[in-house]
């Protein structure tokens, strides 16, 4: 039997919003979310908790596995600290509510994860619903299995400036969490994030039609915010409106929690604030992926010459910065072989 989305219309197909953190995938949810016509929560973490760890075989409802896969399903924002998204799905009767579209629509989880967002977004009165997951990337060939027709926007950004924001993580993150987020930075493992994670556009153009999805480059959307979210916005198949721009909140690493809009100055900002120690990585090990994303990295003579000592002491504390991040982040990564595998094997195959 095929576990395939029951029903996935073309004017109601999902919109999977994915790319490295720290790199628009906030902000492009912000903006579609504005549509009155679409429901994005927050980070739903459902293919690498749920969908990743399942097996072969379909999981039915009302069964041993899958009053299993529901109840964690409903954790889920729980598990990741939203509370406005754990106390929508923690309503009495929600839960009852998707156990019940979930048997209507038949077996699988992906008619369990249709089941658990659209059910949130027709309680909030929208049509279609998205789901903005940053690792996500890391599972497109099986979102694109279990949504055929779904759109996909995979955002980019300068790794340079990602690096800088990627340090300042902690600074938006509860207080409890600070400490874990710290602890995953280092500019080796930090780029080989980034680079791992561009290199799954050749999963989109082998596996999804053209103009089904779209590269979001963070520094467009800055540069030339209406034409870039109407072509975002071609590409989802929704129609434009110009409140879409109006954008409310910020999850800047440095602006201000009560500024809001897109913010153009975090644009090259690597160039003063990034030691030139940690720059010097992505323009050494993600030099063909920058080139292929119009990234250039000859410009960066500019800003000196990285001290050979403090590189390497760099790539000393590399092992140790390795294992002090999986150790940091172990209860938010499920098991860690494939974990890990579905991360390096982008890099391993030819570009």
């Amino acid at each position: 039997m095929n576990e395939t989305l029951s029903q996935n219309a073309d004017e109601l197909a999902p919109i999977f919003i994915v790319g490295p953190p720290r790199c628009g995938t906030t902000l492009v949810a912000e903006i579609l979310g504005a549509h009155p016509n679409l429901f994005f929560p927050s980070e739903t973490h459902f293919y690498e908790e749920i969908r990743a760890g399942a097996g072969k075989g379909l999981i039915k409802s009302k069964t041993q596995k899958g009053d299993r896969a529901l109840d964690d399903t409903l954790g889920l924002f729980r598990k990741y600290q939203y509370e406005e998204d754990w106390k929508r799905v923690e309503t009495p009767g929600f839960r009852e509510q998707v156990e019940k579209s979930w048997e209507e629509q038949g077996p699988g989880l992906p008619n369990l994860f249709h089941a658990f967002m659209s059910l949130q977004a027709q309680n909030e009165g929208k049509l279609r619903w998205g789901d903005n997951t940053p690792r996500d990337v890391f599972h497109l060939k099986q979102i694109l299995t279990d949504f055929p027709n779904a759109r996909i926007l995979i955002c980019s950004r300068d790794p340079r400036d990602f690096l800088l924001s990627y340090q300042n993580k902690w600074k938006k993150t509860w207080h409890i969490n600070q400490s874990r987020i710290r602890a995953l930075y280092h500019p080796l493992t930090t780029t080989l994030l980034w680079k791992s994670s561009m290199r799954q556009l050749e999963v989109l153009n082998q596996n999804c039609p053209q103009e089904n999805w779209m590269l979001v480059r963070y520094e467009d959307i800055v540069a030339n915010p209406e034409e870039t979210v109407r072509e975002i916005c071609k590409t989802t198949g929704i129609k434009f409106h110009s409140e879409l721009l109006d954008v409310k909140t910020n999850n800047s690493s440095f602006e201000s929690k009560n500024a809001e809009g897109i913010f153009r100055d975090s644009v090259g900002r690597w160039r003063k604030d990034l030691p030139r120690e940690e720059s010097w990585f992505p323009e050494r090990f993600a030099k063909n992926e920058m080139r292929l994303l119009n990234y250039p990295t000859e410009g960066a003579s500019d800003v000196g010459k990285p001290s050979a000592w403090k590189l390497l002491r760099q790539f000393m504390r590399f092992p140790f910065a390795l294992l002090s991040a999986i150790r940091s982040n172990r209860s938010k990564i499920g098991p860690l072989v494939p974990y890990l595998l579905r991360r390096v094997a982008p890099m391993l195959r030819r570009p």
